[in-house]
């Protein structure tokens, strides 16, 4: 099995928070626990429980908390997502204000990165 689409495994713990920047086509499985998960640009909010699993389609960062911690898995959810967008599709994406890390720096000192 190729390792770079291998499940990570991605701990939340009790009233924490992390951020995953670049979440598009990211997928999420929850193993254990409740994790509240937040797209920047999307106007839902999404709860995953044990069982539950979401592919995330927005190229934006995500906020997830825990009320009493989770455990989850996550792994690119299409090996050619990243590739399809052209070029131009890509620099355009790039002067996207979702894309900014002006959310993420207001959040620098009360949250912890995590990879995708």
């Amino acid at each position: 099995m190729n390792e770079q689409y291998a499940w990570k495994s991605l701990s939340v713990p009790r009233a924490a928070t992390r951020l995953i920047e670049h979440a598009a086509g990211l997928e999420l499985h929850c193993i254990d626990g409740t994790a509240w998960i937040t797209q920047l640009g999307d106007e839902r909010d999404v709860v995953l429980r044990p069982g539950c699993r979401i592919v995330l389609s927005l190229p934006t960062a995500i906020v997830m908390t825990s009320r009493d911690g989770a455990t989850l898995r996550c792994r690119p959810a299409d090996r050619t997502a990243r590739s399809r967008a052209g070029w131009i599709t890509r620099l355009r994406q790039l002067f996207d204000p979702r894309w900014s890390g002006a959310a993420a720096r207001g959040l620098h000192d009360r949250i912890r990165r995590v990879a995708p």
